[in-house]
């Protein structure tokens, strides 16, 4: 935790950022460090909070240089790969568990005709899940509705931003995604946010 706030910190400070002409290097290094590699390695408490300091990171006016905002198209395509990264990581193991939960059922109902086809006599002994354990080793994914909608506005913000290459790179990911999900990515986000 103390290692993740320190990089969130030299991302997000002032002073660091001001100093240092090629500050974006360092910042596009440390977001594909926490959206990549310390992401996919941390526990549970950690990838939350790598996730909820993200706003800090891409929305933050502190480590803006100038109007338009943080200066390097270097770190959005670096944050646009992580983020879709990680809505697609979101996205196959919804899939993954709609599928394993299908199957269950399956099996659930064919134990019961073939107990209607003995003639009622057997027992159903199939036990229920297990209640999902809220202890740090918990899967990250599919991530909480909220933050796939966060990062889902964080595409969005990119769609719009100042410098072509990231809106480029930006309208590139979502079609990207649309594309090997086969549906509209806004339309899944709200609805995977409603239920």
């Amino acid at each position: 935790m103390a290692i993740i706030k320190q990089l969130i910190f030299w991302a997000t400070d002032q002073e660091i950022n001001k100093e240092n002409v090629d500050s974006y290097q360092t910042r596009s290094a440390i977001v594909a460090a926490l959206l990549n590699v310390i992401f996919h390695n941390s526990l549970y408490e950690e990838s939350e909070l790598i996730l909820n300091s993200l706003e800090a990171i891409v929305f933050s006016r502190v480590t803006y240089l100038g109007q338009r905002g943080e200066p390097s198209p270097v770190v959005h395509n670096v944050i646009l790969s992580g983020v879709s990264q990680l809505l697609i990581r979101h996205f196959s193991e919804i899939m993954r568990l709609r599928d394993q939960r299908v199957d269950k059922l399956t099996v659930i109902q064919l134990i019961r005709e073939l107990n209607q086809a003995k003639g009622g006599i057997g027992s159903l002994a199939f036990s229920a899940e297990m209640a999902s354990r809220r202890d740090e080793y918990r899967h990250k994914f599919p991530l909480s509705s909220r933050h796939a909608f966060f990062l889902y506005g964080i595409l969005e913000h990119y769609t719009f931003s100042a410098w072509p290459d990231s809106r480029e790179k930006a309208i590139s990911v979502v079609n990207n995604l649309e594309s090997q999900l086969k549906t509209d990515l806004k339309s899944l986000i709200i609805k995977t946010k409603d239920e």
